[in-house]
């Protein structure tokens, strides 16, 4: 049986991608009249790949033990994950549209243009999504803390004696 947290995960995730397809699908069909059939396989096709890219990270994330709160030591680690994360991501994706033919045949561009648009337009998309994950694990970490450990003025915890 899986937890709660897995299950609230996994739900977070498809409500995530799945608004992102919506949305998407939405300015497709109001922007272009009519839309191509690519597009939104195009925007199907980013959605999936962002899951599994973002669902990656999340792995990753826990194998390296980058969860917050993380170690000074090691935000460059996390930054040069998340580098890499973008990088395979937008590269992939421009991969699979030229391999699939979902490129519009009078926008015709090569793989590496490909990739550097992806590489714009996706990454605040991705950024948004590490985003999210760090405040939820934080804001998670603050709930589960101790009631006797407050946080000082200056952000540091300190202990308070329990009152008798």
């Amino acid at each position: 049986m899986r937890s709660k947290r897995t299950v609230l995960y996994w739900n977070c995730q498809l409500f995530g991608w799945g608004m992102y397809t919506f949305v998407m699908f939405l300015f497709n069909f109001v922007a272009e009249s009519p839309a191509p059939a690519t597009s939104y396989r195009r925007t199907a096709l980013t959605a999936l790949l962002g899951l599994l890219f973002t669902h990656l990270f999340r792995w990753l994330i826990r194998r390296l033990y980058l969860r917050p709160p993380v170690k000074a030591q090691n935000w460059w680690l996390l930054a040069m994950l998340f580098g890499n994360l973008l990088f395979f991501f937008t590269f992939t994706n421009a991969l699979v549209v030229e391999w699939l033919g979902l490129s519009d045949r009078f926008q015709r561009v090569n793989l590496g243009t490909r990739a550097l648009a992806n590489l714009y337009f996706d990454s605040p998309l991705l950024l948004l999504w590490v985003l999210v994950y760090y405040i939820w694990h934080f804001a998670s970490l603050e709930n589960q803390s101790p009631p006797h450990v407050q946080r000082g003025a200056r952000g540091n915890d300190h202990i308070v004696p329990a009152k008798s």
